[in-house]
């Protein structure tokens, strides 16, 4: 009598769990969470989804959500809390990211101690662009696949790439490199490359207009004196003047005027074939001035611009002549 009421009892309880279980498993092995419905997947959840850290990483940090927050009501996956987690490592890497749009958080209210890029012309000319391959055991590694499948992710992982060594470019534009010390692997975000690429574009853009026929540096000026002495108060716009002396041997000096409204300014210094050689920001109101020593390059003729507010202000000549010329006679 004992046996059949417990099996009673569970064949109420079985019956009282098929009509009200949010956790049914069919008969394919598949599972159905949160509804009455039969799944159609192994895991098959109606509802948002969070996902916790092991034990020992309770916080927020650790937690990942699978909701409908997304744009337009759409699925979503995101951290609970911002700034935290990451898809994929730097010795376990997707092979492949398909997406109609990647967005990087770049909103002025999170960003501070903003700051002009310079040189960046100079940094984007040191930078080495390469074709490559990728190496064998780095490409395919999955005992899984059929032969012939494996064949074509090797052939597929083999093609062809364009890129950057990430050492390489550690040196010039360390911003834009990962290492992760814990696996020994450096990375790139090419995405950061892009400003100083801009910036480098604008330097050089400066550079062929000053070369252009009618700019003021297709007009050589030697002067006798400081050309300080004109007056840009009417006018109150940035003003570069003509280096005194010119030619030098030992030292010159480069005069500027700026105006209350510029926040950033700088003098480049170029060789005659546009090469950046130095940039020199200046700062401060009204008139000022910067030295260039002779000892600091080989003599020739030089163009040297002031670039105000992201603009070219102006451009003009100036030369470097050894003392052993100017002391002969």
């Amino acid at each position: 009598m004992k046996k059949h009421v417990i099996i009673a009892i569970f064949l109420l309880l079985s019956f009282d769990l098929a009509i009200n279980a949010q956790i049914k498993l069919n008969s394919s092995g598949y599972v159905k969470i949160g509804s009455t419905e039969s799944a159609t997947q192994a895991l098959d959840v109606r509802g948002n989804v969070i996902i916790k850290g092991a034990p020992g990483y309770e916080g927020t940090s650790y937690q990942v959500i699978f909701d409908h927050n997304g744009p337009y009501g759409s699925k979503c996956l995101h951290p609970v809390t911002s700034n935290a987690g990451s898809i994929g490592t730097s010795s376990n890497a997707f092979m492949q990211m398909w997406t109609y749009s990647l967005y990087n958080l770049s909103d002025e209210r999170y960003k501070e101690n903003i700051r002009n890029i310079d040189n960046a012309l100079d940094q984007i000319l040191k930078l080495k662009g390469i074709r490559y391959n990728l190496k064998l055991e780095n490409v395919a590694d999955d005992s899984t696949l059929s032969e012939a499948l494996l064949e074509k992710k090797k052939k597929d992982q083999k093609a062809d790439r364009l890129g950057f060594i990430a050492q390489d470019v550690n040196k010039v534009i360390p911003e834009a490199v990962y290492y992760d010390d814990s696996a020994d692997i450096y990375g790139i975000d090419y995405i950061k490359i892009i400003p100083v690429l801009v910036e480098a574009i604008k330097e050089q853009q400066a550079i062929i207009k000053s070369l252009q026929p009618g700019s003021s540096s297709d007009k050589l000026k030697s002067t006798a004196g400081s050309g300080s002495q004109e007056n840009p108060a009417s006018e109150d716009v940035p003003l570069l003047y003509q280096n005194f002396p010119n030619p030098f041997t030992e030292s010159t000096r480069i005069e500027y005027y700026l105006p209350d409204d510029i926040g950033s300014a700088a003098i480049f210094i170029y060789d005659m074939s546009g090469l950046q050689l130095k940039s020199i920001p200046v700062s401060g109101t009204e008139y000022g001035n910067v030295t260039i020593n002779g000892n600091e390059l080989k003599a020739g003729m030089y163009m040297y611009t002031l670039i105000a507010n992201g603009q070219v202000i102006d451009t003009k000549r100036m030369i470097l002549t050894d003392q052993y010329v100017l002391s002969t006679k």
